[in-house]
């Protein structure tokens, strides 16, 4: 494949270091954060390396994730080798494109340059985008505001006008060339549109693909910021903001984009203020700061007003009141996540993660929550359901809890990562059975749930017959050789 001859296994060994750190925040994390491929990356690195130049890309899935309430966003999980690959060849492309980027756009800047290229975090930039807005609606010039941004943006990104758009940005031809053969292998083999949703890569090349935006904004004078496709352009009045949108439509029509009509807003004034911060969490924040008694009071009174029962709740403010509530040990609102499962759709990973670390010690949090796993697999359920999985995994049980989760593991009917995450937590239960699982690795067709089971082999009480056993699964099924000689070797 012409497209690699940039890269080298150094490159990628660079980039690997990173996986982990991304997974740390990633909606679907890997069940041992990529740990075996990281203890062998020497081999796996050459492997990968070796597969890009025949120009085979591995299996691609997505799993449901839930967004606004109703609906569902569909995260990719990529082949680990895939997901390195995709870094690397996005590295050369961040260096060029970065520094045409204003400091307009806050989003997916690059904090370290490639080769092992990392983003900024996110937390510093976004209040830095939040902070900018309320200057400029506080100016008489730019007191109005158009907010909008775009439907569906990853999925309906033309893999062409991406590619061209890049090359035309002066990316050198190789790796626009490899991130065009996955693109296409994705798409042919796994039915993929626009860009993978999640990888860092993705966000990058998102980012930057909206740059005309930028360029038709600075062009006509207007002031504007963008987080991502989250677009506030700035005007002295909200006529004046209305006459943006035909701007916008063409260009958006130009990149085969199309603007949200239904999260379009024009605001001025105090309106316009509580579209962009809620100053109930700021005062909140102040209150913590100086006397965290309070602060806890205050924080659950907005937790019953505001999150409770309500599906709907501001994500910032769910976030912010739980995240308080796991600063402080504070177990008060792990009941009232599990008696209403849709309101932990929210932000699954923040709401389980916070019970996790407060309330597992209470037994009827830990009732609710197997009855919760319990119920029907769906689109709106799988990614609460794989987060609380997660949860268990932290701590043994019994019998009956064991029960649930390997039922779990083994339906093939389950999503991927929820059996994947299953597997896992069933390693702490008097029913995981080291032959059922030597089983399971050996013959089960779903390769993440097969790996996860190979994974909790490392807690088998016998480290000769794990040896044995990963020696022949190495044989058998050498896709699973890394993970095989990891828990081995932690046996």
């Amino acid at each position: 494949m012409e497209g690699c001859v940039f890269l080298n296994r150094g490159e990628l060994e660079a980039n690997m270091r990173f996986l982990p750190i991304w997974d740390g925040t990633y909606e679907v994390p890997d069940v041992i954060g990529f740990a075996d491929y990281l203890s062998y990356r020497e081999d796996f690195c050459r492997e990968i390396l070796r597969r890009a130049q025949v120009g085979v890309t591995g299996s691609m899935s997505e799993f449901p994730y839930p967004n606004t309430p109703g609906k569902v966003r569909w995260m990719a999980l990529l082949d680990p080798g895939d997901l390195l690959l995709y870094r690397a060849a996005v590295g050369p492309i961040a260096e060029v494109m970065d520094c045409k980027l204003g400091s307009e756009v806050h989003s997916s800047r690059l904090a370290h340059h490639p080769p092992a290229w990392r983003l900024r975090k996110p937390k510093r930039p976004w209040k830095a985008f939040q902070q900018e807005s309320l200057r400029y609606i506080n100016e008489k010039a730019t007191r109005a505001m158009l907010q909008t941004d775009l439907e569906r943006y990853f999925q309906l990104i033309d893999h062409d006008e991406l590619l061209f758009f890049l090359l035309r940005c002066g990316c050198h031809e190789a790796p626009v060339g490899l991130i065009a053969k996955m693109l296409a292998g994705w798409r042919r083999r796994n039915g993929l549109r626009g860009l993978p949703i999640g990888p860092e890569p993705s966000s990058l090349l998102g980012n930057v693909f909206l740059l005309p935006v930028d360029d038709r904004c600075r062009t006509q004078g207007i002031t504007h910021l963008r987080w991502m496709d989250d677009m506030r352009l700035f005007g002295p009045a909200e006529a004046v903001c209305g006459q943006f949108v035909p701007m916008l439509d063409t260009q958006f029509g130009q990149q085969r984009l199309r603007r949200n009509v239904e999260k379009t807003y024009i605001s001025s004034g105090a309106e316009a203020e509580a579209r962009i911060q809620s100053d109930t969490l700021a005062s909140l924040g102040v209150v913590i700061s100086v006397n965290r008694s309070e602060g806890v009071e205050r924080a659950r009174a907005l937790f019953d007003e505001e999150v409770r029962g309500r599906p709907d709740a501001h994500p910032g403010t769910f976030r912010f009141v739980v995240g308080v509530f796991r600063i402080e040990n504070d177990p008060y609102a792990a009941r009232a996540l599990l008696e209403n499962p849709e309101v932990l759709n929210i932000d699954p990973r923040v709401g389980s993660e916070y019970i996790a670390s407060t309330a597992l010690h209470d037994d009827q949090v830990v009732e609710m929550l197997f009855e919760t796993l319990e119920e029907s697999a769906s689109e709106r359920s799988d990614a609460r359901r794989m987060h609380l999985i997660r949860t268990a995994s932290s701590r043994s049980w019994g019998t009956a809890e064991g029960n649930v989760l390997m039922s779990i593991a083994l339906n093939v009917s389950e999503q991927s990562p929820v059996r994947a995450w299953a597997v896992t937590a069933a390693r702490g239960t008097p029913e995981w059975n080291q032959q059922e699982i030597e089983g399971l690795a050996l013959t089960e067709t779903d390769r993440m749930t097969a790996r996860a089971a190979t994974a909790t082999l490392r807690t088998a009480p016998d480290r000769s017959s794990v040896s044995r056993f990963a020696r022949k699964l190495e044989r058998s099924r050498p896709g699973l050789r890394f993970t095989a000689r990891w828990a081995e070797a932690r046996a």
